[in-house]
């Protein structure tokens, strides 16, 4: 892996990759600032103020008995020190980290697939998807998370792909790791899914000597991120045995995993009954996806491990826990959609190993991405029109 490692850095600092990807960078920027002070502060966010305008030290006790630990907050704080308290001050945070998640999933893919096409169709996905547009918006922790959860999917990949990672590569991600718990506890899940591709990988693909030496600094990265998390576990336990709200009674599985379906395919700002229909298409979309990703070569088949770790963890393990805890939301596995978008930038932007692009394959290829791509557009439009936007709960 290390020729390959080389090459594909040469790759990706190719001027035009780089210009493409910065105009998405701009794109998504652009969806997620627009009219970000439109519309009142609703209850959530009110609590995101309220919360920031505490000392550190309040702030901190307020999340220990809070639904949410504190880094989010942490963030606003200093934030708001600096830039005030409007609107589009409290949001600006949430805007910046969701602008982020679109360069770095093109990293993360390119890193992984191979394929430039493949890097920039993750980008647009990222900058496109209604949910993330829509929580772009939004003066919570969802899309800081979101962007944390990606940039602790790369940094494993450098480890993973690395003969001999340097200790601060290490360091690095258990930094992001640690804020990553900081900012949601279901973080947790996707750091699991996550280190469980990186244990596939190592034993698949890496000689017998480094994947023994990784997998033991593995153990020990996760032990630290324990150890750091430690202070908040009584937190965090005493929530899971108290709070029961959202969620009256016992959980409904088919209701919450179409809800998930619908969220991580036409968002927030599409009639329910339209979002169903939707989930036809992008249903086939995606089992055509997975079925390229698996028929082909290395890097493909690598692709799909990761992804297939990264949206199924998180969605099994909340589900599962919301079973003896009747709390769920969609938002609450919204860390597992690159792992969606992942498949999909994969599975259509890189090539049929021996067969190139051309002819029925291109034609058809296109056509689904249109399929995936036209959707998102009419959906992030729609959502930035002043009577789009409904505030459903953050």
């Amino acid at each position: 892996m290390t020729t390959g490692a080389h090459t594909l850095a040469r790759t990706a600092w190719h001027p035009t990759h780089r210009a493409r990807v910065l105009m998405v960078c701009l794109l998504a920027f652009g969806l997620a600032t627009f009219r970000l002070d439109f519309q009142s502060l609703w209850y959530d966010e009110g609590v995101t103020a309220a919360v920031a305008h505490q000392g550190l030290a309040e702030l901190t006790r307020w999340t220990a008995n809070d639904i949410q630990p504190p880094l989010y907050y942490y963030v606003v704080a200093v934030w708001g020190q600096g830039a005030g308290w409007s609107e589009w001050a409290l949001r600006f945070p949430t805007a910046w980290f969701a602008t982020l998640t679109a360069p770095l999933l093109a990293a993360l893919t390119l890193r992984l697939s191979r394929s430039l096409r493949a890097a920039l169709l993750a980008a647009l996905f990222a900058a496109l998807h209604p949910l993330l547009v829509y929580y772009a918006q939004e003066a919570r922790m969802y899309a800081q998370l979101t962007t944390l959860g990606v940039l602790a999917a790369y940094l494993l990949l450098r480890l993973a792909d690395d003969p001999a990672p340097v200790w601060w590569r290490w360091g690095a991600f258990v930094a992001v790791a640690v804020a990553a718990v900081y900012t949601h506890y279901f973080a947790i899940f996707l750091l699991i899914g996550l280190a469980a591709a990186f244990v596939v990988d190592l034993l698949l693909w890496s000689p017998r000597l480094a994947a023994r030496r990784k997998l033991w600094r593995l153990l020990g990265a996760g032990a630290l991120v324990l150890l750091l998390y430690t202070p908040w576990l009584r937190a965090i336990f005493s929530q899971l045995r108290g709070d029961r709200s959202y969620w009256e009674g016992a959980l409904k599985l088919h209701e919450a995993f179409a809800d998930i379906a619908i969220s991580f395919t036409s968002g927030e700002t599409v009639f329910e009954w339209i979002a169903r229909w939707l989930l036809l298409g992008y249903g086939l979309v995606t089992v055509i996806a997975v079925a390229r990703l698996w028929r082909g070569g290395a890097a493909a088949r690598r692709t799909l491990l990761y992804a297939g770790c990264w949206l199924l963890t998180p969605v099994v393990a909340v589900l599962l826990l919301a079973l003896a805890i009747p709390k769920f939301n969609a938002r609450y596995v919204m860390e597992a959609l690159p792992g969606l978008l992942l498949i999909w930038a994969g599975g259509f932007g890189m090539e049929d190993e021996g067969r190139g692009a051309r002819g029925e394959g291109r034609v058809a290829r296109g056509a689904i991405i249109l399929l995936l791509g036209l959707p998102m557009v009419w959906a992030a439009g729609s959502f930035i029109l002043p009577s789009a936007r409904i505030n459903g709960g953050s």
